[in-house]
């Protein structure tokens, strides 16, 4: 199988990574050239445009930053549809939201090309190893020709529904999780560490709590470390996801507090460490003028 790749960002490429070694032959694009050369050390080819990717791949994975530019690699200029043939998949494996599903799914129906909504639970790590969560909604017709695919990809399939669009949902209340547990452990911390108290001690504490967890304690030790970039965990990303949590939850006609809180940290943080990864939200969190104590 040709799998197409579009965006070659930390997920991309560890998946191309991946896939190559699984013996897959990975054609890539990004808007980035400088990709090539990573692309193609992996053992990859690198093309010139999405729709150089479309003529050639069987599957193309979607993993771009936000529904705009979903929509731009399969209907905009020199798109997937441009020249992608009936029968061929679509896979949009990043967090855009429902409405960017929504916005291609007539354009690829009327030419016939399958698409399978696919978010995931898991990091470029992961990714390259082959062992991440795929949360998928699709029809049957539309996941039979890439389950190989995808289990070649993943530790755990989670079948969602068939209706693409549901699996940009699940992966919005995971990353409602997600941020409510890098918030709340940001806001513990913090007050621990304004309040004057021993941290060794109440790592302690924090660990023998029934609130204690992976993630808490990835969290706490970045924190206390000042570890802000290199986590692979982009502030960016958490940013626009907390945004798509809020988005959601006012189509459900639901009004949730703390992920309101969370996002109005979290674009402050943007603000002020566009560059830097999410635990550098504690800066934004604990002094007005960003500075970490």
């Amino acid at each position: 199988m040709k799998v197409g790749i579009i965006g070659l960002g930390l997920m991309g490429m560890a998946f191309s990574k991946h896939l190559v070694k699984k013996g897959y032959e990975v054609l890539g694009y990004d808007v980035n050239p400088e990709k090539r050369a990573a692309l193609e050390a992996l053992g990859g080819r690198f093309c010139e445009s999405c729709a150089q990717v479309g003529a050639q791949a069987d599957a193309v994975l979607l993993l771009v930053f936000n529904g705009e530019q979903v929509r731009g690699a399969v209907c905009g200029e020199q798109s997937l549809l441009s020249t992608m043939p009936a029968g061929k998949a679509v896979l949009v494996m990043c967090s855009v939201g429902c409405d960017a599903v929504d916005a291609i799914r007539p354009a690829l129906a009327k030419r016939d090309i399958h698409l399978l909504d696919a978010t995931m639970m898991g990091n470029c790590e992961d990714a390259e190893n082959g062992c991440v969560h795929i949360m998928v909604a699709a029809d049957d017709a539309a996941f039979a020709p890439v389950e190989g695919l995808l289990r070649d990809m993943s530790a755990e399939l989670y079948f969602i529904s068939k209706t693409p669009g549901d699996a940009q949902k699940a992966k919005s209340c995971l990353q409602a999780l997600f941020s409510l547990t890098f918030e709340t452990a940001f806001e513990v911390v913090a007050l621990a560490q304004n309040a004057g108290l021993d941290m060794n001690e109440m790592h302690r504490v924090f660990a023998n709590s029934p609130s204690s967890s992976p993630l808490l304690h990835i969290t706490e030790k970045c924190v206390l470390d000042k570890v802000y970039t290199g986590t692979n965990n982009p502030l960016s990303i958490l940013d626009k996801d907390i945004n798509l949590v809020l988005e959601l939850a006012a189509k459900e006609e639901l009004r949730l507090g703390a992920c309101e809180g969370t996002a109005k940290v979290f674009d402050k943080a943007m603000r002020l460490y566009p560059g830097e990864d999410i635990f550098a939200a504690v800066k934004a969190l604990r002094a007005s003028d960003g500075t970490a104590r």
